[in-house]
């Protein structure tokens, strides 16, 4: 019995580290995919894709979001969450470049940020 706990623990911790590493790969895959021009206003300097890589920053999640933007146009996002920051991409011929929703920051930092399921719906 104490084997086969030890065989499972060994097999949730092989299961993290493969996880942790593809997880790792994307995000040097999202970052070549980056074009060198491209940047997100974040605190008032340019985020590059060169930040991506800084200190202990490791993808969280990675998905797709539908943007609407007026009335009419929608616009298919990449939502890439790192340890401490969201940001937007937009794919472009293959190239990914940040994505500036209406002027705003185009990175979102997860420091004291608050999250709600609906916003601005319990003043209703």
């Amino acid at each position: 019995q104490k084997a086969l706990c030890g065989v499972k623990e060994i097999l949730v911790d092989v299961d993290n580290q493969v996880a942790a590493k593809e997880r790792e790969d994307r995000k040097l895959e999202i970052y070549h995919r980056i074009d060198a021009k491209s940047f997100a206003n974040f605190r008032g300097r340019k985020f590059k894709k060169s930040d991506i890589l800084q200190g202990n920053r490791s993808l969280k999640f990675e998905g797709v979001a539908t943007l609407m933007q007026g009335r009419s146009k929608m616009q298919t996002l990449l939502v890439i969450v790192l340890t401490d920051v969201l940001f937007f991409l937009h794919d472009n011929n293959n190239k990914y470049t940040f994505f500036t929703p209406d002027n705003k920051t185009g990175v979102v930092s997860l420091v004291k940020l608050l999250v709600r399921e609906k916003a601005g719906a319990e003043g209703r």
